[in-house]
């Protein structure tokens, strides 16, 4: 039951905001601890990624920034709003320019060695995405994972993690539902249900807590 509520499906019109990573403590580490052999780091790193807290601290909780602030997003917007005509995107320039400035670009796994890399990329990949999210909606069996997400202190989804580009576009095109995996939530939220269960979170308690945040953000 509980392993089924940590998959939100949402209207991603109605997340408003991004905190970046799904495991805030292992970024943290991986940026501060650059001096580290990487060895050591690596190592590090991986234990912290193995036990990160469910429930995560003040502290440690990313400041969420507006989606649309970002500029993954707006680039993603952009190509959006420039589908028929690619080529005049702002990330067709970056790809092209890196291409010609370095010999390579990349996105994840992809590699592009020409300009005519690039092209099949945003035939195939990211304009094939826009396509298919306009026509069909969110389909699971073109997904490479499912987004992720953290529950703010007011109980609001906030974007972070994988999943990115898929969940910008479903944005942009209102495609709706769409999953997301919850892999944290913040500790006031997590607070207040604490409070309601007389000091104590069931799994029941926390499944019926977060299909409630699922249904605000339908």
């Amino acid at each position: 039951m509980l392993r089924q509520a940590l998959v939100l499906w949402v209207n991603p019109q109605r997340v408003e905001y991004s905190v970046g990573s799904q495991r805030p403590i292992e970024d943290f580490l991986e940026t501060r601890l650059q001096w580290m052999p990487q060895a050591m780091l690596k190592g590090l790193t991986r234990v912290v990624r193995k036990n990160h807290p469910f429930v995560i601290s003040k502290r440690w909780y990313p400041n969420p920034e507006p989606i649309e602030a970002l500029e993954k997003y707006q680039k993603v917007e952009n190509l959006f709003h420039n589908r028929e005509r690619y080529e005049y995107s702002v990330w067709f320039a970056e790809l092209t320019g890196q291409v010609h400035s370095a010999g390579f670009a990349t996105h994840k796994d992809i590699v592009m060695h020409t300009e005519e890399d690039v092209h099949a990329f945003f035939r195939d990949y990211a304009c094939a995405l826009i396509d298919s999210m306009r026509a069909d909606g969110y389909r699971n069996d073109k997904a490479r994972d499912t987004g992720a997400a953290l529950i703010g202190p007011g109980g609001e989804v906030h974007k972070s993690g994988r999943g990115n580009h898929r969940f910008y576009v479903a944005r942009l095109t209102g495609a709706s539902p769409i999953p997301l995996r919850v892999s944290g939530v913040h500790e006031s939220w997590f607070a207040e249900l604490r409070r309601a269960g007389n000091g104590r979170v069931d799994p029941e308690q926390l499944a019926a807590a977060l299909r409630e945040v699922e249904a605000r953000h339908q």
